[in-house]
């Protein structure tokens, strides 16, 4: 009977700790792999098979931050990007995110904003002079024109569970496994275009994660029509390819009400 006892206070202490636990947790805590193709590695083939992102003007009003919503402030955010000329070899790099927030409440994401820095263009595939030719060309007017238009965004409308059939076809399809379907609008040179994309979110009570599966756009849908045209031959693999490649990956930290 006494051992019997014991047994019982033992389970009612682990309870009582538990309890204790999820009050100071806030959010779930969740721990989602995340098994993206490291951009640097990616092939031509590769790149062409990932999904290209149909697009529309806009995905409406991106979603206001309730009052009593928990906030995460951006601590870290990027786009990773891939782009090629004709079959030759692709090239990578990435841009670094300047501000942004993402807001929890009631177990979902329900608004989130981040601005990208396009001053802070990188190549990852060049080095010394090469690297550099190539940044100052993107950064120069025929291309992303950033004295003009220094920062490129990308404003949350609605995040939703992907059901199991959808999440399988969704992880097949991508290079993420994912968990969400992210809606938002993508601004580019003051282009405001929306995408609807496959994201993995991890969650713990004092930061999250959000990063979408590698997808394709056309550039030239935002305005950046360097070196566009359709001739054939070997003038064609000197032509800069419309589509780009891009993964966004966002990570916030819980901030102090």
């Amino acid at each position: 009977m006494k051992k019997i006892y014991l047994f019982l206070m033992l389970i009612a202490f682990a309870g009582t700790q538990a309890c204790k636990s999820d009050k100071k947790a806030d959010v779930a805590a969740t721990d989602i792999a995340n098994d993206t193709l490291p951009p640097n590695s990616a092939t031509k083939s590769q790149i062409d098979a990932l999904p290209e992102m149909k697009t529309e003007n806009t995905a409406g009003t991106p979603a206001s931050t309730p009052a009593d919503a928990i906030v995460f402030k951006m601590a870290n955010a990027s786009v990773s990007w891939i782009g090629s000329k004709g079959s030759l070899k692709t090239q990578t790099g990435t841009i670094s995110g300047k501000s942004g927030q993402i807001a929890y409440k009631d177990g979902q994401i329900v608004s989130g904003n981040v601005e990208i820095d396009m001053n802070k263009i990188n190549v990852t595939s060049l080095a010394g002079s090469d690297k550099k030719d190539l940044e100052d060309h993107l950064k120069a007017d025929d291309f992303f024109d950033v004295a003009k238009y220094p920062t490129a965004k990308f404003e949350i409308v609605r995040i939703e569970p992907l059901d199991s059939r959808a999440s399988r076809e969704a992880n097949m399809a991508s290079l993420v496994k994912n968990t969400h379907m992210m809606v938002g609008n993508l601004t580019i040179k003051d282009v405001t275009r929306s995408i609807t994309v496959p994201v993995n979110i991890h969650l713990a009570a004092e930061r999250i994660k959000i990063a979408t599966s590698m997808f394709t756009i056309e550039r030239s849908l935002w305005g950046v029509k360097y070196d566009l045209g359709t001739v054939s031959g070997k003038i064609k693999e000197a032509i800069v390819d419309d589509k780009i490649s891009l993964q966004l990956t966002f990570e916030g930290m819980r901030a102090a009400k």
